[in-house]
């Protein structure tokens, strides 16, 4: 899923003063089209009426978009929804859209019972009044959700961070720590140089390949490299999301110990991530073109060589 489509959100006055600038171009345009016959009031009714029409529709265009391409939260993917909950108070962005959805109908409701009364009245001298008061109505109700626009806007940031992934597809998560080989295999899997996307829960990224198109492989520098003690409560949170995409995860093990961590340590990440994670975890004893002969106490691993393909 790609939240990357979801507009700005502008500034209560920007969305009142966009409305109104459209609305006067297109009058302007169309006054030419009423009829030569109609007295003054008509005329300006009509100009007046047609005016605040536009702005109404502008703007109920505007706050119905933001309802729209805002996500619903309950039909998030799991992926997506633990991110979500771990980066927006889930309470405050129900009641922010909601208040974009009560703007819009209080809006329509002002712009009604205004049409009624330009219609209805006499005095030519009122229409102009009638108008401006449409217009002043309609700011302070916008002015009231200032503070949900600015909240939905700090949320459509996150939201640009998420990565996209393929939460239906089949999952290989690639972990272990720096050095053994992790990227090297992914690119030597996928055949092509790994697409980087962010992760919102730390300062590095997350690498996606995929495997015919038919398998996505990760790797997830930064977050299941290190004992889970040494994790702070963020990267916690991380892997938790991270667990509704996997499928199977790839454990590599470096039998040289050329990466930096001995044998020991990287068997007990593996114990400690095979607990994390609620799927099948695969070891992979990386680095064949390099082995030392040194036994590894697994029964079960596949031997490769990212290095040599």
């Amino acid at each position: 899923m790609s939240f990357a489509s979801i507009p700005p959100i502008l500034k209560s006055q920007e969305y009142f003063d966009n409305a109104v600038k459209q609305a006067n171009r297109r009058v302007v345009s169309a006054r030419g089209k009423f009829k030569r016959t109609m007295s003054s009031i008509d005329k300006s009714k009509n100009v007046e009426l047609s005016r605040i029409e536009l702005v109404n529709q502008h703007l109920q265009e505007s706050l119905r978009r933001i309802i729209k391409t805002f996500p619903d939260i309950a039909t998030l993917d799991p992926f997506y929804k633990e991110l979500f909950r771990l980066n927006v108070e889930a309470r405050q962005y129900r009641k922010s859209l909601a208040a974009v959805a009560w703007a819009l109908e209080r809006i329509h409701i002002i712009w009604s019972s205004t049409t009624r009364l330009i219609k209805h009245t006499d005095q030519i001298g009122s229409i102009n009044a009638m108008r401006n008061a449409f217009y002043g109505r309609a700011v302070s109700v916008l002015e009231q959700i200032e503070t949900d626009f600015v909240f939905l806007e700090k949320a459509r940031k996150h939201f640009k961070k998420f990565p996209v992934v393929r939460t239906t597809m089949p999952t290989a998560v690639i972990a272990g720590f720096p050095n053994v080989g992790k990227t090297t295999l992914l690119s030597a899997l996928t055949g092509s140089t790994p697409r980087i996307a962010p992760y919102p829960f730390t300062t590095q990224n997350i690498m996606i390949g995929y495997l015919d198109k038919k398998i996505q492989i990760i790797d997830t520098p930064g977050l299941l490299d290190r004992p889970l003690d040494e994790r702070n409560t963020i990267e916690h949170h991380a892997i938790l999301a991270l667990r509704h995409l996997a499928t199977i995860i790839l454990y590599l093990i470096d039998p040289t110990e050329t990466c930096g961590y001995s044998l020991e340590e990287q068997v007990s990440l593996y114990e400690q991530i095979s607990k994390t994670f609620e799927v099948p975890v695969t070891v992979v004893i990386n680095k064949a073109d390099m082995t030392t002969g040194k036994k590894v106490p697994f029964k079960d691993y596949i031997l490769v060589s990212a290095k040599e393909g």
